[in-house]
C-alpha cells in the first residue's frame, strides 16, 4: 500500500518533518480558552506519529516505522507512567480499542499520504472515532505543489 519506505527514512535520519516536540498548533488547541472546550476531557486519543497526554486522556502515538517507535520510547522512557504510549502499526489495518477513540489529531499524517489514499484515510477515521468523538486535522501544505511528501491539500479534497 505505501510506496514510501518510512522506516528507511527514520533509519537514515531523513525526518525533516519531525521537530521532536508536540505541534505548536496542538499545544495551542489545548491551551486556548476558545478551543479547549471542544476537546473531550477524558477517554482515548490517537495521534498518528506522536502523542501527548493528561491524566484523564490516554494518548497513543502511532507510526508504521518500528525505528520511529523505538526512538520515541528512547526519548520518552516514562511514557506509560505519564498515560501515553506508542505503537508500531499500519493505520489502515489496525483495530481501534473497544469503543473507539474520543479524539484523534492529524497534522502531518494526511499530507504524507499519496492523494489516492485519501478516501481510505477518511473511512478509517470514520471507523475508529467514537460516536461522540472528534477528529482534529490541520491542512498543510495548501500550496498547489506537485509531488511529495508532503502532498498538497485543498479545502475541496
Amino acid at each position: 500500500m505505501y510506496t514510501i519506505d518510512w522506516d528507511n527514512k527514520w533509519q537514515t535520519g531523513d525526518t525533516l518533518w519531525d521537530v521532536g516536540k508536540p505541534s505548536p498548533a496542538l499545544v495551542s488547541l489545548f491551551e486556548n480558552e476558545e478551543t479547549k472546550s471542544l476537546i473531550p476531557e477524558s477517554g482515548k486519543g490517537l495521534v498518528p506519529g506522536c502523542g501527548s497526554a493528561t491524566k484523564d486522556r490516554h494518548m497513543t502515538g502511532m507510526d508504521i516505522s518500528q525505528t520511529c517507535v523505538d526512538k520515541l520510547y528512547e526519548n520518552h522512557p516514562n511514557a506509560k507512567e505519564n498515560n501515553y504510549d506508542f505503537i508500531c502499526a499500519n493505520f489502515y489495518e489496525f483495530e481501534a480499542p473497544k469503543g473507539g477513540y474520543n479524539i484523534a489529531y492529524d497534522y502531518t499524517f494526511l499530507c504524507a499520504m499519496e492523494p489516492y489514499m485519501r478516501p481510505k484515510w477518511a473511512k478509517k477515521y470514520n471507523d475508529i472515532i467514537a460516536k461522540e468523538g472528534i477528529l482534529i486535522t490541520l491542512m498543510f501544505p495548501i500550496d498547489g505543489r506537485e509531488g511529495g511528501p508532503p502532498f498538497a491539500l485543498d479545502e475541496e479534497m
